[in-house]
């Protein structure tokens, strides 16, 4: 009997491991705004809502870029403005700092490391937390930009059934991501300036320097992947910025003259934010 009752512990206990790092602690620290502990890190977000909100709200998860923060992204982007209008409710997190380096910014460390907080699960548990809490997220999509657009990659590869869609600012897919992509489908929007050095592309040569894959590379596996050819439909926004399609699933935006940013109203005469909903109002 004593055996048994061990082994029932131990088997619980393999998963209850297996489930991964649950958000606790979940506390309100202003206007909405909140802390929440994970993996014994304390971590914060900002949740905002359309005033509308119905069974049918989705839910749009926004990962902020190196050295920022989730209230200034919320500032600088304004992303609810367009999203409340299509009957999204928008969640906004924050990174953390490497604990492993005492000198480290706020950021996305699993983005280019094995090592260091555990992002996935902080982004993953939070958005199942504000889906059972306040019963949005009928369908639930990710953007992000420079640094959090690395994690959106890494999230389209390696927790794609959690999402049903992903879009990326000015993001890469790092090298450790590419080796282990699993040939699962995800419907993924890439927007970038050409002139980018971050982004290593064909189109400007700038992926022969890189030890990640090129940008095109990565369309093209997201295309296969959704069983896609290779033929792109494209729109020309304006005289600087051409949109190429492959159906509803993989898109591209294209930036003639721009460089590492989130077009919003800028140089680029754009807010990338409508294009954004409109490729997740279609996936």
């Amino acid at each position: 009997m004593k055996i048994k009752v061990l082994l029932v512990s131990l088997l619980m206990g393999i998963l209850f491991c297996s489930c991964g790092n649950k958000i606790e602690n979940v506390v309100s620290t202003g206007e909405n705004s909140f802390s929440c502990t994970i993996a014994g890190r304390e971590r914060f977000f900002i949740y905002v809502e359309p005033e509308n909100k119905n069974e049918d709200t989705k839910l749009v998860v926004l990962l902020h870029g190196a050295e920022d923060s989730a209230a200034n992204f919320q500032k600088t982007i304004c992303f609810e403005e367009e999203a409340f209008k299509r009957n999204y409710a928008v969640l906004y997190l924050q990174g953390d700092v490497n604990p492993e380096v005492k000198s480290s910014t706020i950021g996305w460390v699993n983005t280019y490391t094995k090592a260091g907080n555990e992002d996935l699960d902080f982004v993953v548990e939070t958005a199942d937390y504000i889906k059972k809490t306040y019963k949005v997220g009928k369908k639930t999509y990710v953007a992000g930009f420079s640094q959090g657009a690395f994690l959106t990659m890494k999230l389209a590869v390696e927790k794609t059934n959690k999402f049903d869609g992903f879009a990326s600012v000015a993001g890469i897919m790092v090298k450790h991501v590419w080796e282990k992509r699993k040939n699962k489908s995800a419907a993924f929007f890439q927007i970038n300036g050409l002139k980018d050095e971050l982004i290593p592309m064909e189109l400007n040569k700038s992926s022969q320097y890189s030890p990640n894959p090129s940008i095109e590379k990565v369309l093209e596996y997201f295309s296969k992947t959704n069983k896609l050819g290779t033929d792109y439909v494209q729109e020309e926004i304006n005289k600087k910025i051409t949109l190429a399609k492959n159906e509803n699933k993989v898109w591209w935006m294209l930036i003639q003259d721009y460089h590492h940013g989130w077009p919003k109203n800028d140089r680029a005469e754009i807010n990338v934010n409508e294009y954004i909903l409109d490729f997740f109002d279609k996936n």
